[in-house]
């Protein structure tokens, strides 16, 4: 072959190798470019942007509205962040008390993206957790204690003031007091918790323990702290010590006049140091003044969500329990 022909060989080889290269770089360049552009314009980001805003200032509700809108916006190779978006957008359902909702977002996840997304295992145990809650809030509290139970056992041990409540609303108060120390043991005492315990010791005449309860937890004030020390005054009858009692309902009358017991118990007490001769009628018997455990969900200080979330996922809204993030 002679030189001249090699060389208009290697001419076309190199000529058909640069439109391949040309074709090829067209191929991939166009989708990239289109891709880009369709990125640019979705709305996606900003909503959730917002979404995140909203959810950070504890506006729960606008935030799943720009959640929503966030899932709803089309971008390309989006499903890890629209994975993300849900777990956002269930926790703001659990802190709202919408805990089927929470468990309709983890559902989602579980069924309609690949696993690769997520941590199944977490999801699954959020799951779980909603709609546990969901029945919890609906009054089953003999159903939900063990499930409850063995979530605490997995690690969960903020449910443990779900799971004592349970135990409480059935009565079983071994089983109350178990979970209840679990919790406390962790997260400390809130005046509604400890109300809880005291009623328990009056109930079976610990009047002393009882009253450690109560009096080591009169530092805060919240909405039980009248009920915590209205059973003071009540321990202190039972224990006979009147005066302590008369100044405590002293104290109490003038804490809360418009609460009708207020000038009850002070006139009972006030006959105990101050006798006469009328007939006062013993109206403080423990057997009708202390008050059967009321059928209140936890409260005040014990809640369970939090959700600083996927940068963070309480019972009431202090007591927030599980990371987002975990999830991923």
């Amino acid at each position: 072959m002679s030189t001249s022909s090699s060389r208009r060989r290697r001419k076309r080889i190199n000529r058909q190798i640069q439109i391949i290269c040309r074709l090829l770089f067209v191929i991939i360049l166009v989708p990239t470019v289109i891709i880009s552009a369709l990125n640019l314009f979705s709305k996606k980001n900003k909503y959730r942007d917002t979404a995140l805003k909203y959810y950070n200032e504890g506006n729960y509700e606008e935030a799943i509205t720009y959640f929503d809108k966030s899932l709803d916006a089309k971008q390309w190779f989006s499903k890890k962040k629209d994975v993300d978006t849900l777990l956002y957008k269930a926790d703001a359902h659990i802190h709202l008390s919408e805990y089927y909702k929470a468990y309709e977002a983890y559902d989602t996840i579980l069924t309609k993206y690949k696993k690769r997304y997520y941590d199944e295992d977490k999801v699954n145990e959020r799951s779980v957790i909603a709609i546990t809650l969901d029945s919890y809030s609906n009054g089953n509290y003999k159903d939900e204690a063990l499930v409850f139970a063995k979530l605490v056992d997995y690690g969960y041990e903020e449910l443990s003031l779900y799971a004592g409540h349970c135990y409480e609303m059935q009565g079983d108060y071994d089983n109350m007091v178990k979970y209840y120390d679990i919790y406390t043991g962790k997260f400390g005492f809130s005046q509604n918790l400890a109300n809880r315990y005291a009623l328990l010791y009056m109930q079976r005449k610990d009047y002393n323990k009882a009253l450690s309860y109560i009096e080591s937890n009169l530092d805060k004030d919240s909405e039980d702290k009248k009920d915590l020390l209205y059973n003071q005054i009540l321990c202190y009858i039972e224990l006979s010590e009147y005066d302590k009692a008369y100044s405590l309902a002293e104290n109490f009358k003038n804490l809360y006049g418009d609460d009708s017991r207020s000038e009850e118990i002070y006139e009972f007490v006030y006959t105990r140091v101050n006798p006469n001769p009328y007939v006062v009628h013993d109206i403080y018997d423990l057997n009708d003044s202390i008050e059967e455990p009321t059928d209140v969900s936890p409260s005040d200080d014990g809640e369970i969500y939090d959700a600083d979330s996927p940068t963070d996922s309480t019972i009431t809204d202090d007591d927030v329990i599980y990371d987002a993030d975990e999830t991923n």
